[in-house]
């Protein structure tokens, strides 16, 4: 596979991610959050003061994008120059508008077959495709802001484990159990039962995950959390060079195509 040797590293990065992850989750576990009784008679849980997630998170998520996103260049290199070794100036371009990706393509697809170029363009976020909730999106974008800005900026949220992330009530065994949204903050209201009787310990245990924050400021309403973002990355870009390999193979099937070399 065109690209693979990138892509692999992104992989491991993966799992080094999910260790990372694992290590914050267990030193955390016991301050998720604050059990109280209201002047009602019933019970409240507030998030706790949370650590937060340290940035060897933030250094590996960034080594994931770094690698993911080389690995679609390398691919198109690869394809490139095995048409025209001389020609080095390529990549594969990701725009949200049309006249920003036509642009990049012609310049960096200048040597490519067009049925490739037509792979590419399938991929894009734009202009019938999902736009900036696009994996590929995320990607590039978030790899740009890694490389050039800062590292990307992640957040411990605190939920309720087993309700949905939005979810305002409780399993229909107790109706009258309110949930509130996922906490960023101390303090923040997770759970109020209405009394003891209903031994909520049991089935309402405060749950912790490392997310994305999404946009600019504090608009942590807009947030993904890092392993399942970024095993929709990895799923996508791994179909992208399956398809570039597949179409690539096709075209110059008697062609034999140089990997990329060190540099």
């Amino acid at each position: 596979m065109r690209g693979e040797a990138k892509f692999n590293r992104a992989q491991a990065h993966l799992g080094d991610l999910r260790v990372l992850l694992d290590q914050y989750r267990a030193r955390v576990s016991d301050t998720l959050s604050v059990v109280s009784t209201a002047p009602n008679g019933g019970i409240e849980y507030r998030r706790g003061n949370v650590l937060a997630p340290p940035v060897e998170i933030g250094l590996v998520f960034g080594d994931f994008l770094q690698a993911a996103r080389a690995s679609l260049d390398h691919a198109v290199y690869a394809i490139s120059t095995a048409i025209h070794p001389d020609f080095e100036r390529t990549g594969f371009p990701i725009a949200l508008e049309e006249k920003l990706y036509e642009e990049a393509a012609d310049r960096y697809l200048g040597c490519v077959p067009d049925e490739v170029r037509a792979v590419v363009k399938r991929f894009q976020p734009s202009p019938d495709g999902a736009g900036i909730d696009d994996p590929l999106w995320q990607l590039h974008d978030m790899a740009i802001i890694d490389r050039h800005r800062e590292i990307t900026l992640l957040a411990s949220v605190v939920a309720t484990k087993g309700v949905g992330w939005s979810g305002t009530v409780a399993p229909e065994e107790f109706p009258d159990i309110r949930i509130y949204r996922p906490a960023v903050s101390a303090g923040e209201l997770l759970c109020r039962v209405p009394s003891r009787e209903q031994e909520p310990f049991r089935n309402f245990t405060p749950d912790i995950e490392v997310s994305v924050v999404v946009g600019e400021g504090d608009r942590l309403s807009e947030r993904q959390e890092v392993f399942g973002l970024t095993t929709e990355i990895r799923i996508r870009v791994r179909t992208v060079l399956l398809e570039l390999d597949r179409v690539a193979d096709q075209l110059g099937g008697q062609q034999r195509v140089r990997e990329p070399a060190e540099r």
